[in-house]
């Protein structure tokens, strides 16, 4: 299929609006216009498409009442002026935001040094805070460390005072009432008894003679009769003075 195709431009030329710089919008829209105007030099382009692709041609082209190559030809240069349309606002657009963001930065350079010494004398007064909550929490700890050890020495002082009271009431107490020192058993108490044989105990006994408990594993002597044992214990220390004799 072939089809005419005007070229805005000599054989080998570059067209202009695909140049490296492509300039502000207004030179864009200059070129443009100006590339319009000029006298078309017409050409042919040959290329190769698909069978569906062409019947849609001839078929749209025949609902237009236009010869295909017209239509091929217009359709291309819409499409053209519209990627041409749509890189002009592109251009514009990114222009606007560079410019505003130098600007903005413009701002932030002239902020910086206005408050460029305001900072200084903030970070020195917030130093020297720091400083002085530092000192006076120390000296609060020395505070309390103080009256926690004047607090124990008040305990250790009330203590040894209410032991030393103790000690003095517990010495008159042994002074005004002397425990009465026990009796030795008579051999009179156990006439039935003929010998003492020393024993360890087994089992917890009670002492014949004292009347207290002889625990368990402690030596005692046990009571003997003529006829057997009387079932009397007595303890190591409390053994009757004609025995212990």
């Amino acid at each position: 299929m072939s089809t005419h195709h005007g070229d805005p431009t000599d054989g080998d030329e570059q067209p202009r609006g695909f140049e490296g710089d492509s300039g502000s919008g207004e030179e864009r829209e200059r070129s443009r216009n100006s590339r319009r105007r000029g006298e078309r030099k017409e050409k042919i382009l040959h290329t190769r498409i698909s069978e569906q692709l062409a019947e849609d041609i001839r078929a749209i082209a025949d609902d237009l009442r236009v010869p295909v190559s017209n239509l091929v030809r217009n359709v291309l240069e819409e499409a053209f002026s519209a990627a041409e349309r749509v890189t002009d606002d592109v251009g514009d657009i990114l222009d606007e935001v560079m410019g505003e963001a130098e600007k903005a930065t413009e701002k932030l350079h002239r902020f910086r040094e206005r408050h460029s010494d305001k900072e200084d004398v903030f970070r020195e007064r917030m130093e020297t805070a720091s400083e002085q909550i530092g000192r006076a929490a120390e000296s609060f700890a020395d505070a309390v460390d103080r009256m926690a050890q004047r607090s124990r020495d008040r305990a250790a002082r009330r203590a040894a005072e209410e032991e030393a009271e103790a000690a003095a009431s517990h010495g008159t107490e042994h002074t005004r009432r002397p425990a009465p020192d026990p009796e030795p058993a008579r051999a009179a108490d156990f006439g039935d008894v003929v010998a003492w044989q020393p024993v360890v105990l087994n089992t917890p006994q009670r002492c014949a003679a004292t009347g207290e408990t002889i625990p368990a594993g402690a030596k005692a002597y046990m009571g003997i009769g003529s006829s057997g044992f009387t079932g009397l214990y007595v303890g190591e220390g409390a053994l009757p003075v004609s025995q212990s004799a």
